[in-house]
């Protein structure tokens, strides 16, 4: 079992760029997969399972913009995955399950930008306007704040007298390094500021923090 762990940021030439799984059954709960890669030529996942893998996960984000998210193999005893309350990124198109597998996508799983306070320096708290604040399995235990549980390894206070409002992006013209909640009034200079970047790691997703994804008309990735 996983409780409130975070994996970010591996790189592999291997399966399973944050958690290999052969013939076990793990549970993650309050677990952050993010930014995590896999250099293996066939098999791209964050995930991987092998050989009678059973995945209960819950209150959990999946965001690893590299690769796909959960690869369950056909070889061996069957594989199955369930998830509940948990924000993982393109849903069940990254998922890959072959023959031999099944995928349960159950109550409160979602698909939106999680909003982490920052990638580029691998803080993986979540901003206050945040999909996944209060988006947990409400029957279980409340958060320190009395609110219902947060996805992911960290929880966000919601205290209004420790709350902070201003710009939190510090890619905005008027970033506001004081804040701790985002109040939507970052403000940016497209014409010379950064507008979106694209490593192009087997996707054409902007890795900015301004969601300015691209679309591939049939060309390869460097």
């Amino acid at each position: 079992t996983l409780d409130h762990v975070l994996i970010s940021d591996n790189v592999t030439i291997s399966y399973g760029a944050a958690i290999y799984c052969d013939n076990s059954s793990p549970t993650l709960n309050h677990v952050t997969l993010a930014n995590n890669f896999t250099g293996h030529p066939t098999i791209q996942s964050a995930i991987f399972g092998y050989n009678g893998c059973v995945f209960n996960i819950t209150n959990s984000i999946l965001w690893n913009q590299y690769v796909e998210e959960i690869y369950l193999d056909a070889a061996g005893q069957p594989n199955t995955v369930n998830i509940t309350y948990t924000d993982i990124e393109g849903y069940n198109d990254q998922i890959i399950f072959t023959d031999n597998t099944s995928v349960n996508l159950l109550e409160g799983t979602f698909d939106e930008n999680p909003l982490f306070t920052n990638i580029f320096i691998e803080d993986y708290s979540l901003q206050g306007l945040s999909p996944c604040i209060n988006a947990g399995d409400p029957d279980y235990p409340l958060d320190p704040d009395n609110s219902i549980s947060d996805i992911g390894t960290f929880f966000y206070y919601q205290d209004p007298e420790d709350q902070i409002l201003g710009c939190i992006d510090f890619t905005a013209l008027n970033f506001d390094p004081d804040a701790n909640t985002d109040d939507g009034s970052c403000e940016y200079d497209l014409e010379n500021g950064l507008v979106a970047c694209y490593p192009f790691p087997g996707n054409t997703n902007d890795y900015s923090g301004n969601s300015n994804n691209g679309i591939s008309n049939g060309g390869g990735y460097a």
